[in-house]
């Protein structure tokens, strides 16, 4: 059940207010009779200015760090890049060196052509390893041809793929290892080789 009432505050226009008769005599009020604040919490201060130039720096400087960081690890990672292909490579011509497959004629043709000059009209002796005179023999028969006054002389005591090339005074040592590191250089320094 709803009773209207009329109240009246002192200076101000009448309100009606509806009440509501509960259970047993109680009131309840209506939603009307609740007051509302009509007012907003009032905004923060505002936050004093910062100077935002020192962090500016300092995140310049973070950014400079890790270009600098990430620029040494890429040329480390260049770097052990090049060691394993070298390690690789060198494992491979080993390999076929072992089983008389690197063709050491054209590496002894290629060394007479670089040093011709050097190594003047005297007769010629190439040390190898017995297993890689061999081959040579065997390529010389075949029809590639032996170089003028070359004396081939066995020796057990050098490394396959090992050649020393001797004409009076001068000799010319190659070697796996001297291929592999000329290889590396190469690849760690290709500026240096006019690339």
């Amino acid at each position: 059940m709803s009773t209207e009432a009329t109240l009246t505050a002192a200076g101000s226009a009448p309100v009606r207010r509806h009440v509501l008769a509960g259970a047993a005599g109680s009131t309840v009020r209506s939603p009307a009779t609740v007051s509302i604040r009509d007012r907003a919490p009032a905004p923060p201060p505002a936050p004093p200015p910062v100077d935002v130039s020192e962090l500016l720096e300092a995140f310049e400087g973070a950014v400079a760090r890790i270009e600098r960081d990430v620029r040494a690890a890429l040329i480390e990672l260049e770097r052990e890049a090049v060691e394993l292909a070298v390690a690789a490579a060198g494992a491979i011509v080993r390999r076929k060196v072992e089983h008389g497959e690197h063709d050491l004629f054209a590496v002894l043709s290629e060394l007479l052509d670089r040093y011709r000059a050097q190594l003047g009209g005297a007769p010629l002796t190439l040390r190898l390893h017995p297993d890689d005179a061999a081959q040579i023999q065997e390529r010389a028969l075949a029809g590639a041809g032996r170089p003028p006054a070359l004396t081939l002389a066995p020796d057990p005591g050098l490394e396959r793929g090992t050649l020393l090339l001797e004409s009076g005074a001068t000799a010319l040592l190659r070697t796996l290892q001297d291929e592999l590191r000329a290889q590396r250089r190469t690849l760690l320094h290709p500026a240096e080789d006019g690339r």
